[in-house]
């Protein structure tokens, strides 16, 4: 198993990280830890100069070259102290997080008491739909379709929501 193999079965924590990579990290560190990324990108409109660091399965956000932000994704297997895994059913997460809302000023799915962990939930398009750039509809404000709705990403980050 390769170290970045190993990488994607350790566990997310809130407002600490996923894996070995951990919020404040430097740039230096994630390259040593799980080697190049896939690409690059920047955003500069984005709260100054911030650079995304894509891997299969993880993307790491870095601003003024620390680690602000761990975005995980499909084909990250590593799961949140609750048990929960991308992936996962709109019903799981609720299972395991029944509180979890929607953030209108984050626009992020959150758990109220629980800081630093967000989540991106998607479902298939309806035919009247065309996604924006992945090949599913993003759930926001509600759940449209709780049968199909999942979990495509959980983010780790510095945000507190108390």
């Amino acid at each position: 198993m390769t170290k970045r193999e190993h990488y994607f079965l350790l566990p997310i924590v809130p407002l600490v990280g996923a894996g070995s990579i951990e919020l404040g990290n430097a740039r230096e560190d994630i390259l040593r830890k799980i080697g190049k990324p896939l690409f690059l990108r920047f955003l500069p409109a984005i709260q100054g100069k911030t650079q995304l660091f894509y891997y299969k399965g993880l993307t790491v956000w870095l601003q003024g070259g620390k680690v602000s932000e761990i975005d995980v994704e499909e084909g990250y297997e590593g799961a949140t102290p609750q048990g929960l895994t991308v992936g996962a059913s709109w019903s799981k997460l609720k299972q395991l997080y029944p509180t979890v809302t929607y953030h209108e000023e984050e626009h992020r799915w959150y758990v109220p008491g629980i800081d630093g962990l967000s989540f991106n939930i998607v479902r298939p398009p309806r035919d009247d739909e065309i996604p924006l750039d992945i090949p599913w509809e993003l759930e926001r404000y509600t759940i449209i379709d709780p049968d199909h709705a999942f979990v495509f990403g959980i983010e780790v980050h510095d945000t507190r929501y108390t």
